[in-house]
């Protein structure tokens, strides 16, 4: 715009632009006592000013870009007057580019002033607003104390917020006297990114797992910290986590977020904070605040419908059992094996193997109509199938050979397979069955001398049950032997 016909010279040769302001867009804020950076004031004075977070305004631009601006809040704490016959203006130095401006509050006096709102002395790409054009915004002290609008004086550097770079050192002053100014109190400094234009936002996908980008004008410090996730006041569709953001000190921010959870739309509730390091996130630290709020072209996080997730085919059982674990030379045991899938198959399989082989002799006795079902002649594998089933058990024998030695083993492994959905799962449960010697538990309750279950054997079998210390089997093998009167050894 032409800063011809908006500036004015005053006597002393300054140029002046009388505008006002609005708290709705971008601009610097000086607020109630919130916040913690370190202050500086003179002597004479008991005010303090420090910055309190960061406010952000955002729109397009005919480029299709989305131009974005950042408003400063500024706490005051103390007692301050302004406008009237007070000499007390606000002095903002860019310090990056080396540029400053004077805000001067005019109209009259207002006394205990709590808050100071310059948001949109500038617009969105950090020029000036044209002479007369906005109020500024001040609220005095009082629980219901009304937001005066106040017409003020711009004098300085017309193009102090817009920087060559994205990223600007400022600090922000209260003055006294502009003509001879000295300094009441002053901000630290800190970096803002105030105007500039970024491309909108970018997505690989619009279901699941995508890659969201975001392209800077000027690349972001390597050591800052970059946070992304919902705005305050998100639509509920809108379910994503805030996470970190790599930052490998480029200009493209590129991040993964999950949209699984979220509903179908287009979401501008989404905010990407820059802070200066991951120890510095209060909102007086912030750098950059980006988000889809108020752009008016497309900004928006797309969520569409994706594929409905069907259960898809699973062994949920594969389970062996053995009847007796330890087996005499010469006896056999009977061993079970389970398989449970969670929908019909055409081709399950299953896949017994036993060490050593030759030793064993393995024989089917129920295979639950399966299609084929054998065992090697050398008993070191068993192995069946079957179609059109959803769960199936077999059981086989396994015969210990009358020449084996106590202590020698049959080692049992196995797997289920479903041949159509690629699945296998490993049998699990007993596994091993050892050669030697079974103690009768029976014998435990019959006479030493003649081997046979009395009327004392008994009742102390049935006192052991009651104790726990005898099982139902035992019990009822004690009770048999003792109808029966035939000795158990």
């Amino acid at each position: 715009m032409s800063r011809d016909s908006n500036w004015r010279s005053n006597s002393k040769g300054a140029h002046f632009s009388r505008r006002r302001v609005m708290s709705t867009t971008a601009g610097l804020a000086l607020a109630g006592a919130v916040g913690s950076a370190s202050t500086v004031s003179a002597a004479a004075h008991d005010v303090e000013i420090e910055y309190t977070g960061l406010g952000v305004g955002a729109t397009s631009t005919g480029d299709n870009n989305v131009r974005s601006s950042m408003s400063i809040d500024i706490a005051v704490s103390g007692e301050l007057d302004l406008g009237g016959d007070t000499e007390t203006a606000i002095r903002v130095h860019n310090l990056t580019a080396g540029t400053d401006l004077t805000v001067v509050p005019e109209g009259d006096r207002l006394e205990n002033v709590e808050s100071i709102d310059l948001q949109n002395l500038y617009n969105r790409g950090g020029e000036l607003y044209p002479d007369g054009d906005r109020d500024l915004q001040i609220r005095v002290a009082g629980e219901e104390a009304p937001i005066e609008e106040v017409p003020h004086e711009v004098d300085g550097d017309e193009d102090t917020f817009i920087g060559e770079e994205t990223f600007s050192s400022y600090r922000v002053e209260l003055i006294e006297s502009v003509d001879d100014p000295t300094t009441i109190a002053a901000t630290d400094d800190q970096t803002f990114a105030i105007g500039f234009d970024r491309p909108p936002i970018e997505q690989s996908g619009t279901t699941g797992e995508v890659e969201l980008t975001l392209t800077l004008p000027d690349p972001v410090d390597e050591s800052w910290y970059v946070e992304f996730g919902p705005s305050l006041g998100a639509d509920e569709g809108f379910d994503v986590d805030t996470a970190e953001v790599p930052n490998d000190g480029g200009s493209v921010l590129e991040w993964t977020v999950d949209l699984t959870d979220s509903e179908p739309g287009e979401y501008d509730g989404w905010q990407v904070d820059i802070y200066p390091s991951e120890s510095e996130t209060s909102t007086s630290d912030g750098i950059l605040r980006m988000f889809g709020y108020f752009a008016i072209d497309d900004d928006y996080i797309v969520v569409e419908e994706g594929p409905v997730d069907e259960p898809g085919q699973e062994i949920r059982t594969a389970e062996r059992e053995i009847d007796a674990t330890t087996v005499p030379a010469g006896e056999s045991t009977e061993v079970t094996v389970t398989a449970e899938l969670n929908e019909e198959t055409e081709d399950l399989r299953i896949v017994e193997t036993f060490e050593p082989a030759e030793f064993a002799e393995i024989s089917i006795l129920d295979d639950s109509g399966a299609t084929i079902s054998q065992v090697t002649d050398d008993s070191d594998e068993l192995a069946a199938s079957w179609g059109g089933v959803e769960d199936v058990t077999i059981t086989y024998e396994v015969a210990i050979p009358e020449d084996a030695e106590d202590g020698e083993t049959v080692e049992l492994s196995g797997t289920v397979e479903d041949e159509v959905a690629g699945l296998e799962e490993t049998i699990g449960g007993d596994d091993t069955i050892e050669v030697g010697e079974v103690d009768d538990p029976v014998a435990e309750y019959a006479d030493p001398d003649t081997g046979e279950v009395d009327a004392n054997g008994m009742l102390e079998a049935a006192a052991d049950f009651r104790d726990g210390e005898a099982d139902t089997n035992t019990l009822l093998d004690v009770a048999a032997a003792f109808r029966s009167g035939a000795p158990v050894f």
